[in-house]
């Protein structure tokens, strides 16, 4: 099971985006292959995205009894969303 960090809202109707994961580091993040829906290219996360680790005051979050994290990201100076 995920998290739900997301709704993608298509036609009227609304699909949860769920996200789980089994990485264990930051190169296993940094290499987390992507696949466009549109092009079918794979890209590593690495390659389109600056990835840092912060710290944080130490919680463990839990959603449903699994544990959980939050992942934010903010879009570059000069970025353009793709239709």
């Amino acid at each position: 099971m995920g998290m739900e960090a997301s709704t993608f809202k298509r036609n009227g109707e609304e699909t949860p985006m769920v996200v789980t994961s089994d990485i264990t580091s930051l190169e296993e993040l940094e290499n987390l292959g992507l696949k466009s829906s549109k092009t079918g290219k794979r890209v590593r996360l690495k390659d389109i995205a600056h990835i840092q680790m912060t710290s944080e005051f130490p919680v463990i979050n839990h959603q449903d009894g699994e544990r959980s994290m939050l992942i934010s990201s903010d879009v570059a100076p000069g970025s353009q969303r793709r239709k």
